[in-house]
Formats: structure tokens, C-alpha cells, sequence
């Protein structure tokens, strides 16, 4: 069984025609729709085989619904001719089987193609486009990250470079033991009240006592704060290093 979609016109209704389906010939069509009340028969202007006329008619009507009469009626108030080329890029594989020659089909299947190739050639384009918009996008994420990737590279080198890390010089068990002997902290405090019995006679020994621990925590706590003084300094560079290493592995990580 064939399907076909067809373009009618009728002399009683100069300007509209009509675009419909059947699974007949268009003819027989032609000759129902006659017998509908229409006071003139209506003329076939065109019409071809398609593989789903439902299909067909549906996206040839969404074609022309600007020019559709109302909105319910497969009637439309456009020139045959550009009917014809409006449809034919949108009812999908098609045989024509009938065209009045006055329509010059062959001219509208040159525009039809010549149409159909610049849309073809514009979807192309803007493929490419998006395509470089996105490898360009995919260029600059790469370049940031190598980027970054390469700093903390030249970091790690510097940080090779620099040698061992310096260990800080530390107090001996005794001395932090007497640090916190000088230092206003809990035991500091009872040391500190223990030197107040230097004053008193009874006793003064155990005042003695406390205070000689106060001057050597005081003299061990001198030489902590020297200890650490060298070592910043000598533990400067790496710091500046490692705060520079930190950011950057943290730029990577937000970094797509």
C-alpha cells in the first residue's frame, strides 16, 4: 500500500490550498473531497510517495504554520511553489509523483538542495566552532594546570636543592625540667613562692633551693630562645618554600 502526501488547489478558493495524506491515489482523494460540498473539483499540484504519510503531513503542516488559515483545517494561503519548497526538506524520504510542470520542480529541487547544502554547510561550521571553542577551552585548562604543575615542580627542586632539612637544637631533659621552673606556669609559680623563703629563717635553705633553679631555668631558658632563633634562620628558606608549595597544591586541587 502506498502513502502519499498531496498539495490541492480548487477554483472557488483562489490562494489557499491544501495539504493533506491518504493511502489512495491522490485522485480518488480528489474526487472524495469533491463530493464534500465543494462547488468546484479540486486540482492535484502536486503530490509524492513518502514512507509514513502521517509522519509526513505533520511535519509538512509544522512547516507551513505560518501560513496555516485556521488552525484545524489543512488549508493555507501560500503560493504552490514555495509550498513545495518548504516541505520537501521535511517529509523525509520522498518519490515525487505528480507536479504540474508549471512549477518548475526541477528549479525548486535545485533551491531545495542548494538550501539543504547551506544548512548542512552552517551546521558543519558551527560544529567546528564548537569544537575549537571547546579544545581551546581544554587547551587553557591544561595550560593553567601545567602551569601550576610546573611551579611546584621548580619548588621541589629549590626545596632539593637546599639539602637536609635543619633540626632544631634541643634542650636537654634537665633543662626543660628547669625552664618550666623559671617559666610563670604552675610549677614556675610554686618555684617562684618556694624563693620567697630566702626571707624567712626557718626556712631559708629551701628558699636557696628554688632560687638557684629559677637562675639556671632562667639561663637554659636563654639558651632555647637561642636555639630557636638559629634554627629559623637557618629554617626560613624551607618555611618560605613549604607556604609556597601549600597554595599551589591547593590552586591544583580547585583546578578542573
Amino acid at each position: 500500500m502506498n502513502e502519499y502526501i498531496y498539495i490541492l488547489s480548487n477554483r472557488s478558493m483562489p490562494g489557499l490550498i491544501k495539504v493533506g495524506k491518504t493511502t489512495t491515489h491522490p485522485s480518488q482523494r480528489m474526487s472524495e473531497l469533491h463530493s464534500t460540498g465543494v462547488p468546484t473539483p479540486f486540482e492535484l499540484e502536486f503530490s509524492a510517495t513518502v514512507s509514513s504519510c502521517d509522519y509526513s503531513e505533520k511535519a509538512a503542516h509544522r512547516a507551513l504554520a505560518n501560513y496555516r488559515v485556521t488552525g484545524n483545517r489543512e488549508f493555507f494561503r501560500i503560493s504552490i511553489k514555495k509550498a513545495i519548497e518548504l516541505i520537501l526538506p521535511v517529509i523525509g524520504d520522498y518519490r515525487i509523483h505528480d507536479v504540474k510542470e508549471t512549477h518548475g520542480i526541477e528549479q525548486i529541487r535545485i533551491e531545495v538542495d542548494r538550501r539543504e547544502r547551506e544548512k548542512r554547510d552552517a551546521e558543519q561550521a558551527r560544529q567546528i566552532a564548537r569544537q575549537q571553542e571547546k579544545n581551546q577551552r581544554e587547551a587553557e585548562r591544561l595550560g593553567r594546570r601545567r602551569a601550576v604543575e610546573q611551579n611546584i615542580l621548580a619548588y621541589e627542586q629549590k626545596l632539593r636543592q637546599l639539602g637536609p632539612r635543619p633540626v632544631k637544637k634541643e634542650l636537654p631533659t634537665i633543662g626543660f625540667f628547669l625552664v618550666f621552673c623559671y617559666l610563670p606556669i604552675p610549677i614556675g609559680w610554686l618555684v617562684w613562692a618556694g624563693a620567697l623563703q630566702v626571707f624567712e629563717t626557718k626556712s631559708q635553705t629551701a628558699g636557696f633551693v628554688c632560687l638557684l633553679l629559677i637562675i639556671a631555668g632562667y639561663i637554659f631558658n636563654r639558651i632555647d630562645n637561642k636555639n630557636q632563633a638559629a634554627f629559623d634562620i637557618v629554617h626560613a628558606p624551607f618555611q618560605e618554600i613549604d607556604n609556597s608549595l601549600f597554595g599551589l597544591r591547593g590552586e591544583l586541587e580547585k583546578l578542573p
